[in-house]
């Protein structure tokens, strides 16, 4: 949200009592506190995580597990030297695209460490992540077709072939 300079991300947990059809906020906290803007929140059952503009005007990924909140520091599991955009999320795992120079990259957070999942040239966009398995578009020659990535077996496979666009 707008903290009157800039954008931040605020976290809130809900409590839902189904029985008596209410919600009550059992607490709030503002992760982030700093003069740039910091964009594209995502949550997962365990995890938040969200892009953050630098110094250099441009975008870091950072991820927070929401037991730490509070009491430990957001980590950025970005490259710096990349401009890193639109991050997903499914449990401890992050996906986002970052531009590599003249191509645009798919990267990935396992839960420990931070892999390059695309370096084909292509323009590779719009991540998406459900448990072991990452898919994205990919701009290579004149269409979008998709793409598919096993993150246990590091195997990435073609799942559309088109001659038309296949947009994610």
């Amino acid at each position: 949200g707008w903290d009157g300079n800039d954008y931040e991300i605020f976290f809130a947990e809900v409590l839902v009592n189904v029985a008596a059809k209410s919600l009550s906020v059992a607490r709030t906290a503002k992760l982030t506190n700093n003069a740039y803007d910091d964009l594209s929140p995502r949550l997962s059952e365990s995890h938040i995580t969200w892009s953050s503009v630098n110094a250099s005007g441009k975008h870091d990924i950072y991820v927070q597990p929401i037991a730490t909140i509070g009491t430990q520091a957001a980590q950025k599991i970005s490259s710096s030297a990349y401009d890193s955009y639109d991050p997903e999320i499914s449990g401890d795992k992050v996906v986002w695209h970052a531009k590599t120079g003249a191509s645009t990259d798919i990267f990935l957070w396992d839960g420990t460490q931070t892999r390059q999942v695309t370096s084909n040239g292509a323009s590779n966009s719009a991540p998406d992540i459900d448990g072991d398995h990452v898919v994205w578009q990919a701009l290579e020659g004149n269409d979008f077709d998709i793409f598919l990535y096993q993150i246990d077996t590091r195997q990435t496979k073609q799942i559309s072939t088109g001659s038309g666009d296949d947009i994610t």
